[in-house]
């Protein structure tokens, strides 16, 4: 019990930081933090020259790596439990029907398949052989799996530490 009240709130965590990424688009910190990235990848002396150069191109590059992207954020699930988690408690959450929401500009999109006779494995397997054709908005942006079958999915491409995202200790 306590391994699932953890990869709930695991999931929850990561939800969480990745709506903080997909909030308003603010030009001058895209600016200032590309500009920062691009000074400590370079030389001492381009330095100044490419610190001046590279907000315009990094921020061109972002947009339109944004547009790439989709709008719709789809998550997967075996059950209620996470989705009524995130629709009752993220702020900016509105509910559109029974499976899908928006936060912001965002379309949620909510894939319940009960565990029965272990359904949800098997979708999410199919559906993650998928992932290389699917257009962005119809790959699978989040997924939640149970302890039993955790390290399944852990060490694939379909996965990546929440270090990456910036969740740390």
């Amino acid at each position: 019990m306590k391994k699932k009240i953890v990869s709930t709130l695991l999931c929850t965590a990561m939800l969480v930081t990745m709506m903080a990424g997909c909030g308003g688009n603010n030009a001058a910190n895209t600016s200032t933090n590309s500009g920062n990235s691009s000074s400590a990848d370079t030389g001492s002396s381009d330095a100044a020259t490419t610190d001046e150069a590279a907000p315009a191109t990094e921020a061109a590059a972002s947009d339109a790596s944004a547009s790439d992207e989709g709008k719709v954020l789809n998550i997967y699930c075996w059950n209620e439990e996470f989705k009524s988690r995130v629709t009752d408690h993220y702020p900016g959450y509105t509910e559109v029907d029974a499976t899908t929401g928006t936060i912001g500009d965002v379309t949620v999109k909510w894939n319940i398949t009960p565990n029965d006779d272990n359904a949800y494995q098997n979708n999410l397997d199919a559906t993650l052989l998928k992932q290389a054709d699917a257009s962005a908005d119809d790959k699978i942006d989040i997924f939640l799996v149970e302890a039993d079958y955790a390290l399944k999915y852990v060490d694939t491409d379909y996965t990546m530490a929440v270090s990456d995202l910036g969740i740390t200790d």
